[in-house]
């Protein structure tokens, strides 16, 4: 039985209210007047408890309607193969997605932005950090210039890392590591020449350093969102030979 219809029951007469008897015979001898008590038949709720001991039914479409009672503000709804559960409260229904594993945890971060902002809404995390890696060479006897390395990242790397090895024939060996966070370059070298001793170098004036007993090739680095560029020069008239490079850009 819903709210209108037990109105009209009582309307009519068909649902009556009980008036204590003590009541209606007057006010107590001696005390104060008493309230008048109504008592109604339990069999007048069955509708209700029978409502309340049955299971909700799962709707398949979003509730529209404007709840009646305290039940049909819970309603459960299936619809695109999801589960949701609508709860209407502030004058208007809200929605509760189940069994979802959602994000429960975003690290802020440099890079990291969350839209919208306020909180609200679809969450979709930008900038989110990316990583390549490639290889090159470079022919230890070219003259000096700027090599062009496209890095794939779609956007400035906040860091290159470089690592070059050059043998040239018995007599010579080099390696080099390097790396530049857009400000600051910084390599680390070794080299040997047969009948030499070993020697190595380090420090911020190179990204990639070969030499070997004062003969090789050095380079400076810049870069964009496209790009890595090396400005390569001779050392001591260069060498023979290809050196090999391998880059890594992170952003």
């Amino acid at each position: 039985m819903i709210e209108s219809e037990f109105k009209s029951a009582i309307n009519s007469g068909a649902i009556k209210a009980e008036v204590d008897s003590q009541s209606a015979q007057g006010e107590p001898e001696g005390g104060a007047g008493l309230p008048v008590q109504q008592s109604f038949d339990l069999t007048q709720f069955l509708p209700m408890l029978i409502q309340l001991q049955s299971t909700q039914a799962v709707l398949t479409a979003p509730p529209t309607y404007i709840p009646r009672t305290f039940q049909e503000q819970i309603q459960f709804v299936f619809t695109g193969g999801v589960y949701y559960l609508y709860l209407y409260f502030n004058n208007q229904w809200n929605k509760v997605t189940l069994g979802a594993t959602g994000v429960t945890q975003i690290l802020a971060g440099s890079g990291i932005s969350v839209s919208p902002v306020g909180g609200t809404g679809a969450v979709t995390v930008t900038n989110a950090i990316a990583f390549k890696t490639g290889s090159s060479t470079r022919i230890m006897n070219a003259s000096s210039g700027t090599q062009t390395i496209a890095h794939g990242l779609g956007k400035v790397p906040s860091i290159v890392r470089i690592s070059g090895a050059w043998g040239g024939g018995s007599a010579v060996l080099a390696w080099s590591s390097g790396n530049y966070n857009g400000t600051t370059m910084n390599v680390a070298s070794i080299s040997y020449y047969a009948g030499a001793s070993a020697s190595n170098n380090g420090g911020t004036f190179d990204v990639v350093y070969l030499n070997s007993n004062g003969a090789g090739q050095a380079a400076t680095i810049t870069m964009d969102a496209t790009n890595i560029y090396l400005a390569w020069s001779v050392l001591g008239g260069g060498g023979s030979g290809t050196a090999n490079l391998i880059w890594e850009v992170e952003g």
